[in-house]
C-alpha cells in the first residue's frame, strides 16, 4: 500500500469531494430539521427534560468507558511501536489503520458520555 502523495493535486477529484461532502451533509440534517421545525420550542424542551433520565444509563457508561479505554490503549500501542529513523520495514497502512480506529472508538467515546459529562463540565468552568 502505497501512502506518498500526488505530485500535483487532482482538482475535479477534490471538487467532487468537496461537493459530495456538502450535499451529504445536507442531505444528513434534512429529515431532522424537518422534524424539529414541526415542534414548538416549548415542546421540544419538555420532551427534553422527560428524557434526561434515560441518558444515564450504566450501558451507555460502560460502553464510553470501554471506547475511551480502547481508543488509549490503540494509540499507546501505536506510540511505541513507531520506527526508529531509517527503518524501511516499518507498516505504515498498518500504522494508519490503528490510528484511524483509535480515532474512531475516542469519537464513540464522546458520543456515548457527551450527555453524560456536559453538565458536569458545564459547571465547573461557569464563571461565578
Amino acid at each position: 500500500h502505497d501512502l506518498s502523495a500526488p505530485a500535483a493535486l487532482p482538482l475535479p477529484q477534490a471538487a467532487l469531494t468537496v461537493l459530495g461532502t456538502g450535499l451529504l451533509a445536507v442531505l444528513a440534517v434534512l429529515a431532522p430539521s424537518l422534524t424539529a421545525s414541526r415542534v414548538s420550542p416549548l415542546q421540544a424542551l419538555r420532551t427534553a427534560t422527560s428524557k434526561e433520565s434515560t441518558v444515564n444509563g450504566t450501558g451507555r457508561t460502560v460502553l464510553g468507558v470501554l471506547c475511551a479505554a480502547g481508543a488509549v490503549l490503540l494509540a499507546r500501542q501505536q506510540y511505541a511501536s513507531l520506527p526508529e529513523p531509517g527503518d524501511t520495514a516499518y507498516d505504515r497502512f498498518a500504522a494508519l489503520t490503528l490510528v484511524v480506529v483509535s480515532g474512531g472508538l475516542a469519537f464513540l467515546a464522546l458520543i456515548a458520555l457527551g450527555p453524560l459529562l456536559v453538565r458536569p463540565v458545564l459547571s465547573a468552568l461557569a464563571v461565578p
